[in-house]
Formats: structure tokens, sequence, C-alpha cells
């Protein structure tokens, strides 16, 4: 439109548009959070019970049966899993997040749960929490130092400091231990005096108790009396009195017990780079800045200085080295892209085109951080995903003013001409590339909420890259003519001589052209789709890999570590690992795993991935092979995972035997192994061999009614004498304690000292032995009962590079029985929703393009020649990736619709130029036009895949999310678009001999619209672009 001339024309609203843009969105970028990921809620919640000393079979029973019941008739959830383990219970629960209402659906889960009656005997109480993707410890702050009082109270005062600072959600700890008063009861001392475990329970217990005694009048009217009986001192503990009779013999409990102020034994050992430390696990807020949470913290650990401190597991560092990756391929690619424009345009013209870049990447982050997302891999992605198209439009402009310019035309006309030419082309490939990437806002569940941030980023950079294309880069070019270097012009005559005498050929042969683009295209299929490896989220390039070391039972921490040592040597001698954090008895979710006392992780950050030449996939595998060649007889099992803050997806091959037939179940369960074995996969763990032999203490009930005993006090006896019995907490000189009650270790190591303890009979005075009911059994039992909606499953998992769905394929035809099924996949069934989507996503798209190209054109067979380029691009991502060994994922599908939006860029606005010469009536129009187009295909081509080269092949190093893409993007453009000039001039000709047969009659009638002085749809907005405003 004419206000389009008036706005190129003023040079200060240019360029202050031009500066203010790019002053935003540096601002914004220093202010916007960078973190290892989007804050997503993916709804997941986790249920977590204790209940000490029962077995995984009455945990299953008594807990988590009832659980699963109860979340059948929340509305909103749309499944469930369970595993139920000695004496721990844990259901994880995912929601429709569709319905954004997750927090509503917390609250009734917790309703629902909370109104379930257990066994009153025993104090369960269900845990209910939603999973915090983003809020996983951010980095492990280590103190240097054995456990001592003095090292206590240090850590605290900085555990305290580091939680006020600005950023910190909270700093828990594995290894600071509050100092408890325990009560160690000497079982000779009990017997010597008839006192029972109970007694010295209840006797505690009125210590500790306080109720209301009445009130009494005064003035002001009613006082309430509270009576207080606590103990506040240790002195005053030691004097409790257990019992006391008519002759005035007292018995306190100093007479029967140790009592000491003390820390509780540890539980959990840390490690950091083989040495121990006292742990502050540090979790950033979800919407802070891991990069500043981190220096802040730094600045805090310098002024404690009287303890060496080190940090491990540092996501910041991973944070900062994927800037640092995309920083140093951007600096990389700039370059390229301005030495591939010097060498076919002027120095003017380059350096506007280039800047054109940064003015629409910092306007898109600017926005970006203003719809509240943060900086991180997926957002990085998603901005470079766009960089061919930006690039791409502005060389349209460049290249058509330059066209214009050529022809002695004033700088202003030919800007204005300019535009004329090839405004419907790039309005159209704006409102194709759009229409590709809107579907994916219409993407459901988990994946749909993490890649959001991929079409809004989208649409900010089209809308930026569009604005310096119509308005900034033209007024820049509006003003003087540069003159072309000779050679330069020499040269490029050439190229489009040649051009012309290549299209003129496949034109004559256009059969056999599209004949043989047919075949390259099936062969290429042929070839590497068998190939063809998926992976919704691929890990292999993380930098975080974490071991699981399982140990047979029955071997002490001191143990433990003389064994782990070995593997800490080996991990002290490789280059790339920065640095790894070893945990002793494996701390899951913030609660100890009660069934897992036997294992032992290491928790390793690698070095950035241009340090190294391994992937962190081969440097596993390499680790596992040393690892299992020590020979360690004391390990059960040695695993890894690859840890990435992705949608959880699986591992490679996940197999759930479902059925509540255990025979049939199993059976059918190792027969699975078995295939799997066969077919090669490694790594194979069946949840079916998890066993340990238990001890369980079995009860005579008909002894227990004789003698009077109740079975609730039988437990409490041995829960006592085991794990110990929380009285109270007391406030000791200002501070809280816990008063704890136990039996004396020295006693515990005696053989069935259990027996010996006594409990009082309901039908005399007498104390019985326990021995006299109770007896120990040793059996092998499975040391977890795993659920799948309310069904028993054996889950099977392993590592393998063959396709899925080959496992799947050959596991099907077991003939197991009829009450044994099978589920394929990830838990949570991520990864087939989210390629349903995408395919969804990806004909939607390819309609929507057809669509808007047919009302472009006018034609029903013209916009099947834009789209028959995509497949030639497909052809170069298939080659590429099986050059490059790499594995398929969401981001080089990604990179497949950038791919696809220059591309269909580059047809469209080839064949619309040779609508234009065929409308003037060129002889020969096909072949001109194509001629006259080269240059720009080229100039897309070559800066395009110049910029995304050094992300691709990682040469300022290699990122997860980003080069798989670029790699995607480059192949496909650097095969795709050179075939868009064989074969579309083929298909347009074989079109024109539909054409002279009368197929499409109303189709091709341009000469014949021309004669009429007539316009197809849409060409109408050439005139309405530049024609001047109407006069009154």
């Amino acid at each position: 439109m004419w206000f389009i001339e008036k706005i190129i024309n003023n040079k200060i609203l240019v360029n202050m548009t031009f500066l203010g843009v790019l002053i935003f969105g540096i601002i914004q970028f220093g202010f916007t959070p960078k973190s290892d990921t989007q804050n997503v809620d993916f709804g997941i919640f986790s249920i977590e019970t204790k209940l000490p000393g029962a077995s995984p079979i009455e945990i299953d029973q008594k807990i988590t049966r009832k659980i699963e019941k109860e979340l059948k008739d929340v509305d909103g959830i749309t499944k469930y899993s369970s595993t139920s383990t000695s004496g721990f219970s844990q259901v994880f629960v995912w929601v429709d997040v569709d319905l954004n209402k997750t927090d509503s659906i917390f609250n009734e889960i917790k309703g629902a749960i909370g109104a379930i009656e257990f066994n009153s005997s025993f104090n369960i109480s269900p845990e209910v929490r939603k999973l915090d993707w983003i809020g996983q410890p951010s980095f492990t702050v280590g103190i240097l130092s054995e456990y001592s009082p003095k090292v206590h109270e240090w850590a605290k005062a900085l555990q305290k400091s580091i939680e006020s600072l600005e950023g910190v959600k909270q700093v828990s700890s594995n290894t600071i231990r509050e100092p408890e008063i325990s009560i160690e009861l000497i079982p000779d001392q009990l017997k010597k005096n008839e006192i029972s475990i109970l007694e010295v329970i209840n006797s505690l217990n009125k210590s500790y108790s306080f109720f209301m005694g009445g009130h009494i009048k005064s003035k002001v009217g009613k006082t309430p009396i509270l009576i207080k009986t606590r103990p506040d001192t240790l002195s005053k503990i030691r004097e409790i009195i257990i019992r006391s009779n008519r002759t005035g013999k007292k018995i306190a409990l100093k007479h029967l017990a140790k009592i000491n102020l003390k820390f509780p034994e540890l539980k959990i050992k840390t490690k950091i780079n083989g040495q121990d430390v006292v742990d502050l696990l540090v979790t950033a807020k979800p919407d802070a800045d891991i990069i500043k949470v981190r220096k802040r913290v730094n600045s805090i650990i310098k002024n404690f200085s009287s303890y060496k401190v080190i940090v491990s597991s540092d996501l910041s560092k991973i944070v900062k080295n994927r800037l640092s990756v995309v920083k140093n391929n951007a600096i990389s690619g700039l370059i390229i892209v301005f030495i591939t424009l010097l060498f076919f345009v002027n120095l003017k013209t380059t350096l506007w085109v280039v800047l054109g870049i940064p003015f629409s990447l910092f306007g898109t982050i600017g926005v970006m951080s203003l719809k509240g997302f943060m900086i991180d891999g997926l957002s990085m992605a998603s901005i470079i995903l766009i960089l061919g198209i930006i690039v791409d439009d502005a060389i349209i402009v460049s290249e058509a003013i330059n066209q214009e310019l050529m022809k002695n035309k004033s700088p202003q006309k030919a800007v204005r001409l300019a535009l004329k030419k090839v405004m419907v082309p790039i309005i159209t490939t704006l409102v194709t590339t759009l229409i590709a990437f809107f579907p994916m806002f219409l993407l459901t569940g988990t994946t749909g909420k993490f890649v959001q941030i991929v079409p809004w980023s989208i649409v900010a950079a089209l809308s930026f890259s569009f604005l310096e294309c119509i308005f900034i880069l033209p007024s820049h070019l509006n003003q003087g003519r540069v003159k072309e270097s000779s050679f330069k012009n020499k040269l490029f005559d050439l190229m489009k001589n040649q051009t012309i005498k290549l299209t003129k050929l496949t034109i004559r042969y256009r059969y056999l052209t599209i004949c043989l683009g047919l075949l390259i295209f099936l062969l290429t299929g042929f070839v590497n789709i068998p190939k063809v490896k998926f992976k919704l989220f691929p890990n292999h390039r993380t930098e975080r890999v974490i071991f699981q070391l399982k140990f047979k039972p029955n071997f002490t921490m001191a143990h433990k570590k003389k064994k782990i040592r070995l593997i800490e040597k080996i991990l002290e001698k490789k280059g790339f690992i920065n640095d790894f954090k070893t945990t002793l008895n494996y701390f899951r979710n913030g609660k100890l795993d009660l069934y897992s006392y036997q294992t032992t992780s290491i928790d390793i950050i690698l070095t950035p991935d241009r340090e190294r030449s391994l992937n962190a996939k081969e440097i596993s595998e390499l680790l596992l092979q040393e690892f299992e060649s020590l020979n360690i007889s004391e390990m059960s099992h040695i695993s890894y995972s690859l840890i990435s803050k992705n949608p959880p997806t699986g591992k490679d091959i996940e197999v759930r035997v479902i059925g509540n037939n255990d025979k049939e179940r199993e059976k059918t369960a190792i027969k699975v192994e078995k295939i799997l074995e066969d077919m090669g996969v490694k790594g194979i763990e069946n949840s079916l061999h998890d066993k340990r032999e238990n001890t369980i203490a079995v009860f005579n009930e008909n002894e227990m009614n004789r003698v009077g005993i109740s079975k609730e006090n039988a437990n409490i006896t041995i829960q006592t004498a085991l794990s110990g019995f929380k009285i109270d907490d007391v406030m000791l000189s200002g501070k809280k304690y816990t008063l704890n009650l136990n039996i004396n270790d020295d006693f515990k190591k005696q053989t069935d000292f259990l027996k010996d303890i006594e409990v009082p009979s309901k039908k005399s005075t007498r104390l019985i032995p326990l021995r006299k009911f109770l007896k120990f059994e040793h059996k092998e039992e499975k040391i977890e009962v795993k659920r799948w909606k309310g069904d028993k499953i054996t889950l099977i998992t392993g590592d393998s590079k063959m396709s899925p769905s080959l496992v799947e394929k050959k596991i099907r035809k077991i003939k197991n029985h009829p009450s044994v099924r099978f589920k394929f996949g990830s838990t949570d069934g991520e990864t087939e929703q989210s390629l349903m989507g995408l395919r969804y996503t990806a004909i939607l798209a390819v309609l929507g393009i057809y669509t808007t190209l047919a009302l472009l054109f006018q034609s029903y067979f013209q916009p099947l020649y834009v789209l028959s380029a995509i497949p030639m691009g497909f052809v170069g991502i298939m080659w590429g990736f099986q050059i490059h060994n790499e594995v398929y994922s969401f981001f080089s599908l990604l990179g497949a619709l950038g791919m696809m939006g220059v591309i269909v860029n580059d047809s469209l606005v080839l064949i619309n130029s040779i609508n234009d010469e065929r409308t003037k009536g060129t002889e020969d129009f096909i072949a001109v036009a194509t001629g006259k187009r080269i240059r720009a295909i080229l100039l897309t081509t070559l800066t395009t895949v110049g910029g995304l080269i050094p992300l691709g092949l990682g040469i300022g190093g290699f990122e997860q999310f980003l080069s798989p893409m670029a790699l995607s993007m480059g192949y496909g453009l650097l095969v795709g678009t050179p075939l868009i000039v064989l074969f579309i001039p083929a298909l347009y000709s074989i079109g024109l001999d539909f054409e002279s047969l009368g197929v499409e009659k109303y189709v091709f009638k341009m000469r014949h619209e021309v004669r009429k002085n007539k316009r197809p749809f849409f060409s109408n907005l050439h005139q309405q672009f530049t024609d001047p405003p109407p006069k009154n």
C-alpha cells in the first residue's frame, strides 16, 4: 500500500525502530531467566506411604490397593502405576494437563486419600505431592569434613544463608542430621526389673503430655489452667519415674537406659570426587535464572572460609555450556553467511541483510520474555529454526531491488517496483510458514506443554522478519546506487545462461527427469527407512549420567565404601568427567527409599561435548564395561541412566507383561527376556528377578490368645526394638530435639536378641518373652510388587539401536495365556501420543499450505509443483542422518519443518516468476524464469546451510536440541534446493502437456485473462501495495 513507501522514506522512523527493537531484545535477554528447561506442569503426582517392617505383599494389600481403589473415582486422572516394596508404597498418577485444572485434581486426590480408613494399629499417613519437573536440585554444595557438632553448626549456618538468597527455592541435605536425645534401653535391666518396652513408652508419653485442668475465676473472667509435665533438661529426663511401689522403691529411666545427646546414625553417605562431604542440595525456583543463583551462592561460599567447599552436579554449568555453544556457532554461522553474501552481492546489501538476523532474533527474544518463557535449549532451537526463512525473505527482497537497479532504475523506483513484484510471494511465504507451524498449538499432553514455546517464537520471528524485509531493508537500500562488480555480473550471467540451457534440457526430457526424481526418492527410502530409529527426545548427547550400583544384602556401609572406592578411582582418571557425586544408600524423590538400602548412585557431570570425542551414551557404555571388569562379587547389578530435562519417554525398549495370574505372567516374562537376549538387546532388566532373602516374623496367634498378648502390643515392641520409637519433640536450652527410644546397639549384635524381649500380658502380671509365640522364617521374596492401572505387571527394559516396532512385532508372536497382555513403550505412553499428534500436525500443515497456494495460483496443479519439492528435501535429510548415524527425534522433525518453509518459499517464488514470464509472452518462459531466479535460490541455500553448518557439525560444540535440528534443515536444503531447479520446470512442462489435452481447463488461463485484462485471484495485491493514496 501507499503507506509502505511513506514509512520507507522516513529514515528516522526506520532507524529508531531498528535500534529500538535491538536494544529492547538485548535488555530482555539479560533479564530473561536462563534455565535447563521451561517451567512446565506435566501433571504428575506421587503418593508415598511408609509402613516400616511390612513386606512388599503386605504393603500392596494394606496400602497400595486401597489407594488405587480411591483413584478410580477421581475425574481427570488418565493413568496410574504403583510400586510396593518393603515398608514403602509409591503410586504415580498422571492427570490430563489439557483440562488446565491440575491444582483442583491434586486437591481432590488429597481428599480421596485422606478419607481412606487404614488399620488403626499403624500410623499410616500417605503423602501426596506434585512432581515438579524443574524442581530437582540445581547443584550440590559439599563441605569437605567429617561430621561433628562444630561442622553441624557451620553447615546449618551456610544452609540458612543460601536459603535466604533470591531465586533459591529450598536447600535440603542428605547428611545434615539434627541431634536427638537417644534413650537406649538395656534389655538385661528391663528383664531384671520386670519392665516392658511398652511400660517405658507409656511412662514417657505421660511425662510429655499436657491437658486442660479447668478454669479459675478472676477479675477479667475465667482463666484456663493448662497442666504440663515436660522435663526440659537431660538430668530431669534421666530422673523420669517409670515405676514406683508402696514401699517407696522407684525405678527411674536412668536405671534402665543410657540417655545421651547425639547425632543419629548416618543412613546416607555423600562423596564428591571420592571425598566425604556434608552435602547441601540447592534447588532454584522455577522462574529463577540458574546461572545468577549459582553466582549468588558462590559469593556466600566465599564468606564461609572455615572449611573447604566444593560444588558438584552443577546444572548451571550445563546451561552456560549450552549458551556458549549457541553463541560460538551463531558467530561462526554469521561469518559464513556474511562471506557467502559478499561473494554474490555488494557490501552494502550484505551488511543490511546480515543485520536483519540479529534484529529478528533479539526481537523474538524480547517477545518470548514478555510471554514468560525462559532461555533454554528448546527456546534457542526454535529461534535458530527460523533463521533460514529470515535470510530467505531478505535475499528475495534485496535480489529484486538489485535486478531493478541493474535496469538503471532510480533507487526509489527500484524499491517500489521490487516490492510490487515480491510482496505477494513474501506474504504467501509468511502465511504458509505460519500454517506449517500453527498445528503445533494443537498438540496435547505433556509434549504439547513442553514444545509450546516453538510456535510462539516462530510467530514472533516471522513478524519481525516481515517488518525487516518490507520496511527496514528497503529503506536502507533506497539510498543511492551501488555499482556491482563487473566480474560478479559476468559470473552471474554465465550462471544464468548455463541454468537456462540445463532447464531446457530437463524440459526436453521432462518425463525422464521426473522418473529419475521418483527413482532417487524411492531408492533413498528403500535404503534408509529400514535403518530409521526414532526417539522423541533422545538424550545420548546429554552431559549428565547417573549409575546405579545394586549390592547384595547384608553388607555394611563401610564395606560398600571400600568396593565403591575401586569404581571412584576409575572415574578420577577420566578426562571427560568434570565431577561426580557418590550417594551411598540411594535417596529417591526426597524420601529414603526403604527397599534400596543396598543401592548406591553415582551422579556424573561430563565435560562439554566440544571437549570430548565420545557422546554420553558411548561414555556410559565404556564406563559400564570397566566397572564390570572389576568383578566385584558383592554387586548384583550395575546400570546407568542418561539424564536430560525432557518429558519422560522411558528406555529404548520397555515391555510390560500385564496380568494378575502370577504364574502365567512370570512364565511369559521369561519368554520376553529370552527374545530380547536373542535380538541383542543390552542392559536387560527384568523385575521378575528382583528378589532377596527376608527374615519374616510369624506369630502363633493361638498361643498369643492363650497367654493374653495383643498383636498391637507385640508389633509396637518389635518396631521399637528394631527401628526405634519417637516419643516427642523436646526443647532443651531453647533448641528442639527429638526424644527417640530404642534398644542399645550392643545388644542388637547378639543372635536372636529379639526373642528375649518381653511383652506384657492382659491375663497376668507376668511378662512373656517373644520366643513363646514368635518364630522367624527365612524366605526369598520379591523386592517389589508393580501395578499398572490396578493390574500386576512384570517390567522388562533394555537398550537397543533397533526399532522398538521390530521388537514389539517379535514379542507379539508369543503364545501367551489369555489372562496376560502386553504394553509397549514408556510408562506414560507419551511417545505414542506425541507421534500421533505430530502426524496430525504434518497432515494439517500440508493441507493448509496446499489450500493457500491453490488460492494464490488459482490452480489445483501448481500447488502440487511447490509441494513436490518437499520430498526432495527429505532425500537430503535421510542421507544426512545416515552419514552422521543420528537418531530421528522431535528436534529433527522441527528442522524438517523449517526446511519445508524455505523450500516452499523458493519453489513458490520460482513458480510465480514462471507465471510472470508466461503472462508477458516470453519465449522459453520456463527456462528464462528459472535462469533469473538461480542466483536468489543459490544465495538462499548457501547462506542458510552455511549458517547451520557450525551447529549441525558441532564445530563450536554439539548441542542436544539444536544440532539434530540443524543437521536436518541443512542437509534437506543442501540436497532439496538444487533439485528444485531440475524438477519444478519439468513438472511445470508436464502440466502444460495436460493443459493442451484440456485436463485443467479452468486453471491454465493466464493468456486468456491477459487478453481480457483480468487478473487471477490475489494478483491485485501487487497494485494495492504500491498505488498512491486516493486523491480527493
